[in-house]
Formats: structure tokens, sequence, C-alpha cells
């Protein structure tokens, strides 16, 4: 700007004082002073807009303008970028709004179907002659009868023979049973029958007094338990298993419910002289059982004739595996589970498995090991050469002998193919699993050579016991040593029969 248009600012004494621009040299110093200092220009900056005026309205103009764009972005420019969003928010607005009119729509359409619905059943509640405020009370006669109210558990009551006495009530669930009689007792608990409220039977197995390791119904109830989820998972699992209904306790005594069966095989028998064919396909039915438990997760321990009962009514012709009061879980690999037992000794010595003798782990093969013994036993009673053995040692030599030179007199009253099964169960591991599949198909294929129906009725079924029959006769040795945990089961009638229920018990 040329000095000659520079203001000059006007002396209070009336003299004239040059603009304070000509004096910028003189009090800035040299230019290199200027450059080291950056906030010279701007105190020069405010001296020489005090000395121009500060007063005037372009400084005026300044500050407003700064005191509007207090707190605002110093760049409001909008880019391209920011144009973008704005436009994609628009459409996405757009779209939404377009999607409301749509449920809307279809709101409406909805309520005009309702309606009509409603038009329809009003009309033909005219018709009908119904009217909506007072619908129609249903027939007594068409109403299902209402269970009487569950009654509180009532307190334990025996009789002379120190057995539950009858007519006692329990309280499993919503169900309330109540115990006609007994079936039959064993080292570890009784076996009652027993009726609910719409009159349907059951089995209760009860403990007394016993805790602990001394308890096998704990074990029990768990297996049951775990069946019965089984079962409602697939329906052909578990189908020669017992189903399970509920269990608890009162006082000291421990007690569930499950599925009330005949005699069993063990007591069949001994009474009746069996045939050729039943023979077989009681072999084929125990060994289905045993299938099923493995496949449910658990080893027995004590297979046994004893241990099957046949089913009632309907499932009269199918044999059911019971008593799980020594089962333990299927151990698959050997770093799961320990290799020796706690026992010295688990089962009963007729039909008890090698592993048992040596005081070993028994596993799924063992099970199998002891089936055999109990086929041999149903084929040729009283054939097994440690039948009349009770030295536990010399049991074990006999059974080792049994697979290494297998007997002839045994073998030779039973199929053939048995001498393959035999050597089958022999060879399979500790942990391995048993190749079921191929046993069972060497089991078809005896039957097919024999011509076996499986819908031909058993001798127990015809009534009277046979004197001279297949296998003769089988009794037991008076010194044999029972096992202490004892199946009872009970043979009852047709449902709609009113003769009195015959109770076979061990």
């Amino acid at each position: 700007m040329p000095a000659s248009k520079r203001r000059k600012s006007s002396d209070p004494k009336g003299g004239e004082q040059k603009c304070c621009s000509s004096m910028k040299k003189r009090s800035s110093g040299t230019k290199n002073e200027a450059k080291k200092k950056p906030n010279g220009d701007r105190s020069r900056k405010g001296e020489r807009s005090k000395c121009c005026g500060a007063d005037d309205k372009s400084n005026r103009r300044r500050n407003s303008i700064r005191q509007k764009n207090k707190g605002k972005p110093k760049h409001s420019r909008k880019t391209k970028e920011d144009s973008r969003s704005a436009e994609e928010a628009k459409e996405k607005e757009k779209e939404k709004e377009k999607k409301k009119e749509k449920d809307a729509d279809k709101k409406k359409e909805k309520d005009k179907d309702k309606d009509k619905d409603k038009e329809k059943k009003k009309s033909r509640r005219k018709k009908n002659g119904i009217s909506r405020m007072h619908p129609p009370s249903p027939s007594p006669a068409n109403e299902p009868p209402k269970p009487p109210p569950l009654q509180p558990q009532e307190k334990l009551r025996f009789d002379n023979d120190k057995k539950l006495a009858m007519g006692l009530k329990f309280t499993v669930k919503d169900m309330e049973v109540t115990v006609l009689k007994l079936l039959g007792s064993g080292g570890f608990g009784d076996v009652y029958l027993v009726e609910d409220q719409k009159q349907s039977r059951y089995a209760m197995k009860t403990e007394y007094d016993r805790v602990g390791s001394a308890s096998r119904m704990k074990m029990e109830v768990k297996a049951y338990d775990k069946i019965n989820k089984a079962k409602k998972a697939n329906a052909g699992c578990g189908s020669r298993l017992l189903s399970f209904f509920g269990s608890g306790a009162v006082e000291n005594l421990k007690f569930f419910l499950m599925s009330l069966v005949g005699p069993s095989v063990e007591d069949l028998i001994v009474k009746y002289e069996i045939c050729y064919g039943t023979a077989l396909r009681l072999s084929i039915e125990c060994f289905d059982g045993i299938v099923d438990l493995h496949n449910c997760g658990f080893v027995h321990r004590d297979i046994k004739p004893e241990n099957y009962s046949i089913g009632l009514n309907e499932e009269r012709r199918k044999v059911y595996l019971v008593d799980l009061g020594m089962v333990v879980r299927v151990i698959d690999d050997k770093e799961k589970g320990p290799l020796t037992s706690k026992y010295d000794f688990i089962g009963t010595q007729l039909y008890a498995p090698r592993t048992s003798h040596l005081g070993n782990v028994q596993t799924r093969r063992d099970d199998l090991e002891s089936w055999l013994y109990s086929c041999v036993d149903i084929f040729a009673p009283n054939k097994l050469p440690w039948s009349r053995e009770h030295d536990r040692h010399k049991i074990l030599e006999l059974k080792e002998e049994f697979f290494r030179n297998p007997p002839k007199d045994a073998l030779s009253q039973m199929p053939s193919q048995f001498e393959d099964i035999l050597k089958k169960i022999d060879s399979i591991g500790i942990h391995e699993k048993p190749d079921y599949k191929a046993l069972h198909e060497l089991l078809e294929q005896a039957a097919k050579d024999e011509e076996i129906d499986f819908d031909e009725p058993f001798e127990w079924e015809m009534g009277e016991a046979k004197k001279n029959g297949f296998g003769g006769d089988k009794k037991k040795p008076e010194d044999e040593p029972d096992c202490e945990n004892t199946q009872m089961s009970v043979l009852m009638q047709q449902p709609n029969n009113d003769a009195a229920a015959k109770a076979i018990a061990l």
C-alpha cells in the first residue's frame, strides 16, 4: 500500500504524527530477528489495528463474523463423499418407507381375512343355535373320570415277617400305587406286586436299610433312567429291557417301579422239558437282550438264565434282561478305566467269566462269555464241566480248558454254529467292541437250518409240563451257591381273566 494513501493518526497536541507502519523497521529490528519471533508480527498487527482506528466499521464487521463462526468447523465445504452418503441415506429412508407400506398392506389383508373367518363362525353359530357367551356344557358321560387327589405318604408298616404290609400306599411322581402282594425276596431286597389308581399293575423293587456301597439300587435306578431316555430317543432301542416308572424313598426304604414280567427262564427250563427249537429261540432272545444293554452303555456282569424273564400277554414270546443291580458303564478305552476290580469276585460261579475269577474289570466280552455258558446249560443241562465244582481256582482252570478244547458231549447237543461263536467270543479283546452282527448271523443261520418258527407257542403256553422231552432233567445241585442278587418275577394272566394271578418266585 503506498505511503500517500495510508491513514494518519492525529496527535492530541495538534501536531501530526507519522503512521506506525513507517516506524516498523526501526522498532522491529532486522528481518532475521523478526523471523525468530513468530509472535512479533501478530503484536505489530495489533498495534497497527489500534493505531489505524480499531473502531472503524471494517474491524467491527470482522469481530461479528468471528463471533458467528465460533464452534463451527474451519472447513465447512461439502465434499463429494458427503454428498454421496447423503444420497444413500435418502434412498434407505425411501426403502424403509416402502417396506412399511407393504407391511401395512399385509396387515390389512390379514385383518380382512380374520374378519371374514369371524363372520363365518358367527353364521355357523347362528345356524346351530350356539351362543358365544354360553358354550354347551359337556355331558358327564363324555367326560373322562378324574383321578382322585394324591394322599400324603403313609408311614411304613410291616407284617410279622418284616415285609411291607398289604394295602400300603406309595406315591411315585404323579401316581399312587398300592401294595397287593409279595412276589419274592432276595439278598438285596424284595419285589412286590403293586397297582395304581387306573388298575395298571407294576413290579416294585425295594431295598431296606442299605447305605453307601452296600446299596445296589442307586446304580440300577441310574441305568433304568438312561435306558428310558434311550427308548424315547429311538423307538427300537432297548426293546428287551424293562421300562422304568420312577423311584422314591420313605424313611430307610428305597423303591422303584418297573414293568411287570413273567417267570424267569431258569424257572421255566426247570419245570418244563423244552424242545431243541425252544432252546435256540431262548438263546437268540437272551443274546438280543445283551446287545440292547450294551448299546445303552452298560455291562451287566451277572448274565445267567435266572436274570432273564418272559414277557406277558402280547409279549409272551419275548425275553427280557432284568436285574441291573450290578451293572457298570461300558469302557471303550483301557486308559479311561482301571484294569483290576475292587471286588475279588462278581457274579455266579457257574456262569461267571474268567475275568471275574482273575479279579479284573468286566467288559462287554465277559457278558457274552457268560451268555455262552448259559446257552450250554439251556441246551445240555448240567453238562458244563465245572457244574459240580466248588473251588474257584479249579473252576477257572476248567473254563480256560473249555475254550482250548471245547467239550464234545455238550456242544454235540447244540447247533454246529456255536463252535464258531465260541472262537469269536474268545478272540475279542478286553476293550474291543464285539461284532454283534457276525454273531447274530450265525444264530440266524442255525435257526434257518433247523427251520425254527418264532411264532410257535412255547411249552409253558400249552399248560402242562412234559415228562419226556429234549435235554433231560435240569436239577440244581443242593450245595450249589446261589447268587446274592436273585431276580423275582411273576406270571400274570390276561387282565380280562378273573382267575387268580400265579406268582412264581425264586
